[in-house]
């Protein structure tokens, strides 16, 4: 896949571990497969990549480009704040409900994975 494909590393590497999923699940479970031959599936290595983080004076820009005299420019102005202050994930942001917010507290309960938990 790497040289006749020209696939990426983390392509490769997905379709790999999915592969090695599936084969260790016919060998565990079902018996299907009479030797562990999923252990020999192995990664390809692939760059890691750094994300870098917004500087202050970065966020500080970004925050104040928002025109917040409108409802959506304040709207984004408090997405942009919950998303600094907290570090939620998106998935996770857009899940909040009305319920889920206790402003006096200054609290919101995210509900991730298989948990509930307050930020």
């Amino acid at each position: 896949m790497l040289e006749e494909l020209d696939y990426n590393p983390g392509t490769i590497n997905i379709r790999v571990s999915t592969m090695r999923s599936f084969v260790r699940y016919c060998y565990e479970d079902k018996g299907w497969i009479k030797e562990t031959i999923h252990q020999r599936f192995k990664l390809v290595k692939a760059p890691i990549d750094n994300v870098e983080a917004f500087t202050l004076e970065e966020a500080h820009r970004l925050i104040g480009w928002v025109d917040d005299t409108t409802y959506t420019g304040f709207q984004m102005k408090v997405i942009m704040y919950v998303l600094l202050d907290t570090m939620v994930r998106i998935g996770e942001l857009v899940e909040i409900k009305h319920e889920n917010v206790e402003l006096k507290k200054g609290t919101i309960m995210l509900k991730g994975d298989a948990s509930l938990y307050w930020v």
